[in-house]
C-alpha cells in the first residue's frame, strides 16, 4: 500500500492513474499486528507440465494430482456413489438412477487444447464383473474435430481390480462441453461399473 501523512497522493502504476488515501497511524499498526499473529502457509502453484501423468483416486473426495472428478458430480448423470470396496474407496455408477458417466477434466497445465499433438493413454482401474460380457465401458473424450467415443471394453469377471488401457491419438482436451474426457457406462443393464483409480499419461508418438 502507499502511505500518505499530510494529505491525498496522486501515483501512478503501470499506467493507470491510482488515488491513494491517508492510512492513520493506529490503522497502520493494528494491521501488522494482525500480520505477524497470522500464520502464512505458502500454498504452491498448481504445474503438471513437466509430469508425464496426472491420477486421481476416486473416494470421499478421493486423491486429485492434476486430474479432477469432484467438481463433477453435481451433475446428475454424473453424481457418482461412494463405496467401500475392498479395504478403500471407489465410485459407483447406477445406470437405474440414471448416473452413466464419470466425468474427468485434466489439468491445463499437463495439456490443453493439444489438437493431437500429444499422444496419450488413459489407465482405468475398474472392479471385476460377476460374468462374461457383463459390464463394460467406454471413453467418451474432447477430441480433435469434436467429442468421440472409444471401443467398447468389456472387463473381466471375478473379483479383483482390473485395469484397462485406453490409447488416444487425437486427443484435445479443450473443455470444449466443460469436461476433457467421461467414462461411459451407459450401456450396462445388469451390473454397475466401479472405479477407483484414474490416470493420464503421456506416451511417445
Amino acid at each position: 500500500f502507499f502511505q500518505a501523512e499530510d494529505g491525498i497522493r496522486d501515483l501512478t502504476v503501470t499506467g493507470v492513474q491510482t488515488c491513494a488515501l491517508p492510512i492513520s497511524a493506529d490503522l497502520l499498526a493494528e494491521a501488522r499486528t494482525t500480520a505477524a499473529r497470522t500464520p502464512w502457509v505458502p500454498v504452491p502453484a498448481r504445474d503438471y507440465s513437466g509430469s508425464r501423468e496426472v491420477v486421481v483416486r476416486l473416494g470421499r473426495p478421493g486423491e486429485e494430482h492434476g486430474l479432477y472428478n469432484a467438481a463433477y458430480r453435481h451433475r446428475p448423470n454424473g453424481a457418482v456413489e461412494v463405496v467401500d470396496v475392498d479395504g478403500g474407496e471407489a465410485v459407483r455408477t447406477s445406470v437405474g438412477r440414471g448416473v452413466v458417466y464419470v466425468y474427468f477434466d485434466v489439468d491445463d497445465t499437463f495439456v490443453y487444447f493439444a489438437e493431437g499433438r500429444v499422444p496419450l493413454e488413459v489407465h482405468v482401474e475398474v472392479w471385476g464383473a460377476r460374468a462374461p460380457r457383463h459390464l463394460g465401458f467406454n471413453l467418451l473424450y474432447d477430441a480433435a474435430g469434436g467429442y468421440r467415443f472409444t471401443p467398447w471394453v468389456w472387463v473381466e469377471p471375478g473379483d479383483g481390480w482390473r485395469t484397462y488401457t485406453i490409447r488416444l491419438p487425437d486427443a484435445s482436451f479443450a473443455n470444449t462441453w466443460g469436461y476433457d474426457f467421461a467414462i461411459n457406462a451407459a450401456g450396462n443393464r445388469v451390473e454397475d461399473l466401479t472405479v477407483r483409480t484414474v490416470r493420464v499419461r503421456k506416451v511417445a508418438p
